[in-house]
């Protein structure tokens, strides 16, 4: 299976990027300081859509690699069936029904694994941020979570 980036890692460093860019530019720390500034958040901004680029190549990729083995699979039964089947059914009909029928399954397992790698990233990602910034006060909101889920 392809590694598949995500365009949520670097979408959580963009606020803290922009509210970089706004503190050296409100706070006057010089040029050189908004300078840096700007090119870190085009820098995250850059990265955000590479990762969302390749993450939607790796995405389609994957949607028309299970339609295709769907397809083969399906046109592998239909051969083997009777003739009096296909006396039976419309040959169009059976071939438009089953199509679509691929088509929405490919696109169904495209969508949750999209849904549940961009999750994941995003999760471990943000975890690592918040660690980055304060550990102890992610402890603590961590610890105060557990809490509240024993309580509800």
């Amino acid at each position: 299976m392809d590694v598949i980036p995500s365009n949520s890692d670097p979408e959580v460093l963009e606020p803290s990027a922009k509210g970089h860019v706004i503190e050296c530019a409100v706070g006057k720390k010089g040029y050189y300081a908004l300078l840096m500034a700007l090119l870190c958040q085009f820098g995250t901004e850059l990265l955000s859509n590479i990762f969302g680029g390749i993450s939607s190549v790796c995405m389609e990729r994957a949607t028309s690699s299970v339609g295709r083995k769907m397809k083969c699979e399906v046109f592998k039964s239909l051969v083997n069936k009777d003739i009096a089947f296909f006396d039976a059914n419309s040959s169009g009909e059976l071939v438009s029904r089953l199509e679509d029928d691929c088509d929405v399954v490919s696109g169904a397992v495209s969508t949750n694994l999209t849904t549940f790698i961009q999750s994941f990233v995003l999760t471990f990602s943000s975890l690592a941020f918040v660690l980055f910034y304060s550990w102890r006060m992610t402890v603590v909101i961590m610890e105060l979570r557990n809490l509240c889920d024993d309580l509800i």
